[in-house]
C-alpha cells in the first residue's frame, strides 16, 4: 500500500526505495489510509497487482538513456563504420557517417554565421530529403531549435507559423513565392530550385571549417511539433533533447530494431516521423531510406522501393496500409521483418488481412505528440493484442482514470493518461492550454480508452469527438467507425451528426453499392447497437478529409456531407 501510494504521487523508485527503508510507522499508516481511500476503493483487492502495473507499466526500471543528441552522435560514429547511414530512394545514393559528419560540420557553421546560436529556431517546409535529416541533426548538435511544418500546409500558414515560432531561418524544397515571408529561405536542392538560394550554394563556403561542439543541457528544446490540428487548431508542443533521445530509445527498444533498414513514411512535422527518421536509427544502428516523391505519394512504389532496399522495417500509418492491400503486388519482402503503424487504431481484420498478404509482422504503436511519442505498442511476441493498442512501453507509465483522476478497473472506460521521462514541456505560448494538459507530471490525454482481459489498450476516440446523441447520451464515433470498416468493400469510414434536426450519419468510402453495405452492416450490428446508435442517414464520398498522420478532420465532415 505504502508503495503504490508512494509511486502515485510520482515518486522516483530510489526516494520510494529510501522512504521504505525508514520504517516510520505513522507516514505508513497515513500512507496506507490515503491508499485505501483514493486507490483500492475503485477496484477489487484482486486486481491490485493489475493496478500496480499501470504505476509502473510492465514493471521494468527504465535504464539509463542518452540525454542530449551530442552523445548519440558520438556514438553513432564507431557504430556506422561499416554500413551506410542514409539511402535516398530518389536517385539510389548512400552516404556514411564520416560523409555525413563532414556535412553536418558545414551546416553547423553556415547556421552559426547566419546568426543562429544555441537556443535559436531553425524551420522546416520539406517532405522528406537527405539534406533536411543533415540540416536537422546539425540544428541538435548546435542546440538550435527545429520547427519541422507540414508540407501540405499553405504558404499563408506557414507565415502564421514562422511567425509563433518565432523561426530565424527556413529550408524548404517547395517551389514557391516565399517573399512575403520574413524569413532567410534556403533551397533543398532539386530540379526546381532556383540559384542562389540552394542549399549547395549556401553550404559550399562553410565546408571544411571547423565548429566546436555546443554544451546542450537534456532539458532544452530540441524541436516545437504543432500538432495535426484535428480539432482546427494546431498546437506547438515543445520537446526537449531528452525527450526526444528517450523516445528514438523506446521505439527501438520496443520492438528490438538493432541493424536495421528503415524506411519512415510519417512526414517529418509528425512525432514519429521526426523520430523515426532522425533520432531512432542513429540509436538502433539502421540505414535511413529517405523516401522520394514518388514514394510518398504511392504505397505500391513504396513497398517495390522497400523490397528492393532490403528494408526491414517500414513505418507509417493504417491508411497507407489500407490502399496498399487493395493493390497487386508483384512480390512480398524477404527481409521485411515489421510494418509498424500510428496515427489511428488499427482494424483488426485489416491487420490479418495484410499479414497474410505481405508476410511480416503488422504491429500498431501509440502515444501523442505531447507525450513524445510511443507509450503503448503491439508487440510481435503477443498475437493476442491484434486488434488493440498493445501493452505500455517500458518506459511509460499508463492509466486509465475518470474525470477525478481515480482509476477505473478493467473492462471500464475512461481518459488515458501518460507518465514518461519524454513528455513534453509544454505548449509554445500558452501557459494555461499545458496546465490542463499536463498535471502533477501526468499528460493528461483526452483519448478514451479501456484494458481488456489480457490487458492492452483498446482505444474508444477522443473525448472530444463524442457526439451528443437526441437523447442526450455520448456516443464515440469510432466505436461504429471501427464496425463499419470491418465490412468487405469499405475502404474508409466516418461517423458524424448532419440535417436538421441532427441525424447520425454514415459516410462511407466504398468499393461496392452503397446500399449492399447497409444491408450488410443492419444484418451483422442491428441488434447489438439497438437503434439510437445506428445511422439513420447513409453518404458516399470519394474521399475522407485526413490529416498527414491519418486523423479524420470532423471539423470538415458536415461541409462535406
Amino acid at each position: 500500500a505504502l508503495f503504490c501510494w508512494y509511486a502515485g504521487q510520482g515518486f522516483s523508485l530510489d526516494d520510494i526505495a529510501l522512504a521504505m527503508e525508514e520504517d516510520n510507522s505513522e507516514v505508513a499508516e497515513v500512507a496506507l489510509s490515503l491508499c485505501q481511500r483514493e486507490l483500492l476503493h475503485v477496484a477489487p483487492i484482486s486486481r491490485a497487482m493489475f493496478q500496480l502495473q499501470q504505476f509502473y507499466g510492465v514493471g521494468e526500471i527504465p535504464v539509463e538513456v542518452p540525454k542530449c543528441f551530442t552523445e548519440v552522435w558520438a556514438a553513432a560514429k564507431e557504430h556506422f563504420t561499416h554500413r551506410d547511414l542514409l539511402h535516398w530512394l530518389n536517385d539510389g545514393s548512400c552516404l556514411g557517417y564520416e560523409d555525413a559528419d563532414f556535412i553536418v560540420a558545414g551546416i553547423r557553421r553556415g547556421l552559426e554565421v547566419s546568426g543562429l546560436t544555441a537556443g535559436s529556431r531553425l524551420a522546416l517546409y520539406t517532405h522528406h530529403h537527405p539534406e533536411a535529416t543533415l540540416i536537422v541533426w546539425a540544428a541538435w548538435l548546435s542546440g538550435i531549435v527545429v520547427v519541422p511544418l507540414d508540407p501540405e500546409l499553405t504558404l499563408e500558414r506557414v507565415g502564421v507559423l514562422l511567425d509563433t515560432a518565432n523561426a530565424d531561418i527556413l529550408f524548404s524544397d517547395r517551389e514557391a513565392d516565399f517573399s512575403q515571408l520574413r524569413v532567410t529561405v534556403i533551397l533543398l536542392d532539386s530540379d526546381e530550385a532556383v540559384p542562389p538560394l540552394t542549399f549547395s550554394d549556401w553550404l559550399e563556403s562553410y565546408l571544411e571549417q571547423s565548429v566546436p561542439l555546443a554544451n546542450v543541457a537534456p532539458d532544452a528544446l530540441a524541436a516545437i511539433i504543432f500538432t495535426s490540428g484535428s480539432t482546427g487548431q494546431p498546437k506547438g508542443v515543445m520537446l526537449s533533447q531528452q525527450a526526444l533521445m528517450a523516445s528514438g530509445y523506446e521505439m527501438s527498444r520496443h520492438y528490438r530494431w538493432h541493424n536495421e533498414v528503415l524506411l519512415s513514411l510519417g512526414p517529418l512535422s509528425m512525432m514519429s516521423g521526426l523520430r523515426n527518421a532522425c533520432v531512432a536509427p542513429l540509436i538502433s544502428v539502421s540505414t535511413v531510406l529517405v523516401p522520394a516523391t514518388c514514394t510518398r505519394r504511392y504505397p505500391t512504389t513504396a513497398w517495390e522501393q522497400a523490397l528492393q532496399a532490403g528494408a526491414t522495417v517500414i513505418t507509417a500509418v493504417p491508411a497507407w496500409l489500407a490502399i496498399l492491400v487493395t493493390r497487386p503486388l508483384t512480390a512480398t519482402s524477404p527481409t521485411l521483418k515489421q510494418l509498424l503503424l500510428t496515427g489511428t487504431p488499427l482494424n483488426a481484420l485489416l491487420q490479418e488481412d495484410a499479414e497474410e498478404r505481405l508476410g511480416c509482422y503488422i504491429g500498431n504503436y501509440y502515444g501523442l505528440t505531447e507525450t513524445g511519442g510511443i507509450c503503448v505498442g503491439t508487440h510481435p511476441d503477443s498475437p493476442e493484442c491484434n486488434g488493440t493498442l498493445g501493452t505500455p512501453s517500458l518506459n511509460a507509465l499508463v492509466q486509465i482514470v475518470d474525470d477525478e483522476g481515480y482509476l477505473v478497473s478493467a473492462g471500464h472506460v475512461g481518459q488515458i493518461r501518460v507518465r514518461s521521462n519524454q513528455l513534453m514541456s509544454g505548449y509554445l505560448n500558452d501557459p494555461e492550454a499545458t496546465v490542463a494538459v499536463l498535471r502533477d507530471g501526468w499528460i493528461w490525454t483526452g483519448d478514451q480508452g479501456y484494458w481488456d482481459d489480457d490487458d492492452n489498450l483498446v482505444m474508444i476516440g477522443r473525448s472530444d469527438d463524442a457526439i451528443k446523441l437526441r437523447d442526450g447520451s455520448l456516443f464515440h464515433p469510432h466505436v461504429l467507425e471501427k464496425l463499419l470498416v470491418s465490412i468487405p468493400g469499405v475502404l474508409d469510414a466516418a461517423v458524424t451528426l448532419s440535417g436538421s434536426p441532427e441525424k447520425l450519419t454514415a459516410l462511407m468510402v466504398c468499393q461496392k453499392p452503397l446500399e449492399e453495405i447497409r444491408e450488410h452492416f443492419m444484418a451483422s450490428h442491428a441488434a447489438e447497437l439497438g437503434v439510437r446508435q445506428l445511422p439513420e442517414l447513409w453518404s458516399l464520398a470519394e474521399s475522407l478529409p485526413r490529416n498527414s498522420n491519418g486523423k479524420i478532420k470532423r471539423y470538415l465532415l458536415a461541409e462535406l456531407i
